[in-house]
């Protein structure tokens, strides 16, 4: 059953998102654009027995993840001071090597996902994280776009936080609570298809019936319904006014 079928079901979307660094809630970076999720990838050894061949799962490692922002509030001196904090300095200067606790370690990297409501549904927590890249864009005539930074972030692993379990649970038995057609109904794909086209159905003739008694009242068309909580109920009497009479 596709989840489009479902008037209830909110799906994750890509642009509700926030960025934190250090585990601290001021430190938002709202100048990021794009960032991958974590991945993570378990290498596998492979042993032969006879003529078979047998894998076993081996380590995991975390994959490096991309982030994307936009060149505002002097991030390029930001992120070339980070650097220095690391330990990097310029030839001409004899000091120690990179390390990876500096007073601008990213260590607690934290990506939280929304629903509409505003409430966490996921968050994810990067641990030992350190900046390993950074693109500082490109510059043209040619282009009037804001210059955007390409940084790659690795860290040792990551903890995906269950505080979007709840928020997640209650909407699951907001839609069993209504019958969902498709998932708490248990209507099939052809009873579910049915069901939409009869809504439809519905809604073009109660969207046809006010528009005729709009008209036979001189109101014009302001009056075929959009005042009621359900978004399939057009009842004349609803709306926003008198109409453009």
């Amino acid at each position: 059953m596709s989840f489009w079928n479902v008037l209830h079901v909110d799906p994750t979307r890509k642009f509700r998102f926030l960025i934190q660094s250090n585990g601290i809630e001021s430190d938002q970076w709202i100048w990021a654009k794009t960032i991958d999720k974590p991945s993570y990838e378990i290498n596998t050894n492979e042993y032969q027995l006879g003529n078979h061949k047998f894998k076993y799962p081996g380590v995991a490692t975390w994959g490096d993840i991309t982030i994307t922002i936009v060149d505002m509030f002097g991030q390029t001196l930001n992120l070339y001071d980070n650097l220095k904090a690391m330990g990097y300095n310029l030839p001409a200067i004899t000091d120690v090597g990179i390390h990876k606790k500096a007073p601008q370690a990213m260590d607690n990297f934290i990506i939280s996902q929304f629903n509409a409501d505003g409430d966490i549904v996921e968050t994810w927590t990067l641990y030992g994280a350190f900046i390993k890249s950074v693109n500082f864009g490109d510059l043209s005539y040619a282009d009037d776009e804001m210059v955007e930074i390409t940084m790659v972030v690795s860290y040792d692993y990551a903890d995906l936080n269950d505080l979007g379990k709840d928020v997640l649970a209650a909407t699951a038995a907001a839609v069993a609570s209504i019958g969902a057609p498709g998932v708490a109904g248990g209507l099939t794909a052809e009873a579910s298809a049915a069901h939409a086209q009869s809504l439809a159905a519905q809604r073009r003739k109660k969207t046809l019936a006010g528009s005729i008694t709009n008209t036979a009242q001189g109101g014009g068309f302001g009056n075929v319904g959009f005042g009621s909580d359900d978004p399939f109920d057009f009842d004349p009497s609803d709306g926003f006014g008198d109409g453009f009479s």
